[in-house]
């Protein structure tokens, strides 16, 4: 039952470390400054590293044993693999269009997430 309990929490926790930042980026869109957005890129960051960590802890909960390893390595290429290609779609975003769109497409980016975790929560848990 402990084990059930853990993976639950650990889902619902992942659920809500992807909701978090998806808003962070909404009012960005409204920045009407440089210094505007500056403080809301620093409070839209915020959420990252704990949103990390809640992913690491659902793969712990949720890896058999003896192959975590393999596990967090898969986690962490496709960490890494969404900020590679993130970076340079926003960036031609931002030559295509504007700064406004690619903090729209982030935004988006992180409520597509959620709604795929969202869907799939029963796999989670």
């Amino acid at each position: 039952a402990g084990l059930r309990r853990n993976r639950t929490l650990a889902a619902s926790a992942y659920l809500a470390a992807l909701l978090v930042p998806a808003l962070a980026l909404v009012p960005l869109l409204l920045a009407d400054s440089l210094a505007a957005m500056t403080l809301l890129v620093l409070v839209a960051g915020m959420p990252i590293a704990p949103a990390f960590a809640t992913a690491y802890a659902l793969i712990n909960a949720l890896a058999a044993r003896g192959t975590h390893t393999e596990a967090f390595a898969w986690l962490s290429t496709a960490i890494l693999a969404g900020v590679s290609i993130g970076t340079a779609v926003g960036g031609d975003v931002i030559n295509r269009a504007d700064v406004t769109a690619a903090l729209g497409l982030a935004a988006g980016c992180g409520a597509f997430a959620l709604a795929i975790a969202a869907l799939r929560r029963h796999t989670l848990a």
